[in-house]
């Protein structure tokens, strides 16, 4: 087996193997021979025996380990299992008494793989605790599941044709007539920052000078204390390449903490796994955070100025509700001083239409119910900033399709009106700082237009309707991104982006 680049060029000889299976940040390689193994694949070295089974013929890889299906009897029947990068806890990756399932390929979950049932071939999301059909069309072979988990690729028994089909149950699409194998493009994402000062943005480049770092999603606080209690002028979250919440701080000194897993619920060493994150920075050297879980569901934690922290916490939901899912939350911070953490203003929308609600945790600790912001549905990425001079908070969706939409609501609770932006038209993500001097109201928009750019525009006079349907000019800052964030900087502002990268 061999690893090559695209135009032929350093050829490594992995030696011998099949079924191969990428690791998600693009340093290793599972395969098959005469067992599982994991080499290095950037020159084959440190070939690692996983386990023993014989007859694989295929391997996912994600976060939540390995998944392969394997020869369990004659004549062709096949039957998928889990293991850790490590060797450990392998296990039958399916119900016990279920049918066997086969040809498995990774849910974007940390336990769930779409698998090929024995008989009629459907496919079915599968764990060790249930099997669920997932499509009404059978006779599919070679599931690949899309890196967002909305859909399948798959070819269609009989015509051999290459099929998407949505999970959501609409129509599939043939992309492929005579096809037997596919997979989905994956393209590493590395967070990029850029500055700006004296009018000027600076070159993008790597978070920390870190090429290789792999991130779905990044956000990012400038520190209003400056260093002078937590002594980090500015703090990162992310989504790394196996899922989990990752933070990472820039010291004083300029230098970088290396990203280490956010700890999870009950303070879990084991991490926590998300699919959005965001966070804001307090005077007192505190962050707070704000992540949308696995599970869907909205939890909150807290890195104190000392450096610990308090875990992931679950948020409960509107109207008495248990808990919250959404499909993205948002968070910023208001009224902190050098001995307050200050209020956190929390932003979430829900999952099924996409309504906006807002709630608030006070300095003290204590949460405010979440409210809904009535006059808007279907919205999908949100941004929250505060007015750290009059504290009023301004809240921006995506919602197709009008583009970006504004939302403020004033210190004494009021609330606005959503009002439609320029400039913003088929937006995939957004984000806000704000800044007044003088009682010059101005708004820092940072998003991701619908050809995947960077755009950056200010905004005058936020706090009026009329400002955010002007038509202005935005600046392009990088291409290829997919997620953004901003935050204010005594200079002007900082961008941080994760942006996709050519394949190598």
């Amino acid at each position: 087996m061999f690893v090559v680049n695209i135009d032929g060029s350093n050829v490594v000889d992995l030696g011998p193997g099949s079924a191969p299976a990428w690791s998600d940040e693009g340093t290793r390689i599972a395969l098959s021979s005469n067992g599982l193994y994991v080499v290095n694949a950037a020159d084959g070295s440190q070939r690692t025996l996983i386990t023993n089974d014989l007859e694989v013929d295929r391997i996912s890889w994600s976060g939540g380990g390995l998944v392969f299906s394997k020869l369990v009897a004659t004549p062709g029947v096949y039957d998928t299992f889990r293991v850790n990068p490590d060797g450990s806890s392998r296990e039958l990756f399916r119900p016990a008494g279920a049918s066997p399932l086969g040809e498995p390929s990774w849910y974007p979950h940390p336990n769930a793989a779409i698998a090929v049932g024995s008989g009629a071939r459907c496919l079915y999301k599968t764990n060790t605790s249930s099997a669920v059909q997932v499509l009404s069309t059978c006779n599919q072979a070679y599931p690949s599941v899309s890196p967002d988990g909305s859909s399948v690729l798959s070819t269609a028994i009989g015509s051999n044709n290459l099929v998407v089909s949505p999970l959501s149950g609409a129509s599939p699409q043939t992309v492929a007539q005579f096809g037997l194998q596919a997979d989905w493009g994956r393209r590493p994402r590395t967070a990029m920052l850029t500055t700006l000062a004296s009018g000027q943005w600076s070159t993008p480049a790597a978070l920390a000078g870190d090429t290789d770092a792999y991130t779905a999603a990044s956000a990012v606080t400038v520190m209003p204390d400056n260093g002078s209690m937590g002594q980090t002028l500015q703090q990162v979250v992310s989504v790394g390449s196996d899922g989990r919440a990752y933070h990472r701080a820039q010291r004083v000194d300029g230098s970088w903490t290396p990203n280490a897993p956010i700890p999870g619920v009950g303070g879990s060493s084991a991490g926590f796994y998300a699919r959005r994150v965001a966070i804001g920075g307090a005077k007192d050297g505190s962050a707070q955070m704000v992540v949308v879980g696995w599970d869907d569901l909205v939890y909150h934690g807290m890195r104190y100025a000392n450096g610990s922290w308090s875990g992931m916490n679950l948020l409960d939901g509107a109207d008495g509700a248990a808990n919250f899912a959404a499909r993205d939350a948002a968070i910023a911070i208001c009224c902190d001083s050098s001995t307050s953490p200050g209020a956190a203003q929390v932003v979430a929308n829900g999952l099924a239409t996409g309504p906006v609600f807002h709630r608030a945790r006070l300095s003290d600790g204590r949460w405010l119910p979440f409210q809904q912001v009535t006059g808007l549905l279907n919205s999908t990425r949100l941004a929250v900033a505060v007015d750290a001079a009059t504290s009023n908070t301004y809240v921006l969706a995506t919602a197709a399709p009008l583009g970006i939409v504004r939302q403020l609501r004033y210190a004494n609770g009021a609330w606005d009106a959503w009002i439609a932006s320029s400039n913003s038209a088929g937006a995939t993500d957004v984000s806000l700082a704000i800044s007044n001097n003088a009682g010059s109201v101005v708004a820092k928009v940072a998003y991701v237009d619908s050809l995947g750019q960077l755009q950056y525009l200010e905004r005058a006079d936020a706090n009026r309707q009329y400002a955010w349907t002007l038509p202005l000019t935005t600046q392009v800052l990088m291409p290829n991104a997919r997620s953004v964030s901003v935050s204010n900087t005594a200079a002007g502002a900082e961008v941080l982006a994760a942006q996709m990268q050519p394949q190598q």
